[in-house]
């Protein structure tokens, strides 16, 4: 499984040498994965993760950030002012 953030130019096959299919590819925003809480709520990232690990009995998760990532500068610092 391979975690990357919904921005980053980085293609996850050419990174990792890859065929098709065999990265289950989750993307979102600063590659963010929420700490395990118990609720019910909808959680995707969560969700992706444990249909890989029980389901397509992933054994390998690879969470990949990348250099100048907005959301991590905003969790971080805050989010920008709007002029």
């Amino acid at each position: 499984m391979f975690i990357g953030c919904s921005d980053s130019r980085l293609v996850p096959h050419l990174l990792t040498g890859a065929g098709p299919g065999d990265l289950f590819i989750v993307r979102n925003v600063g590659a963010f994965v929420p700490p395990y809480d118990g609720s019910h709520g909808l959680h995707g990232t969560t969700a992706a993760i444990e249909f890989a690990v029980l389901s397509l009995e992933v054994e390998r998760i690879v969470v990949c950030g990348h250099s100048h990532c907005g959301a991590i500068r905003a969790a971080y610092e805050g989010a920008p002012k709007r002029p």
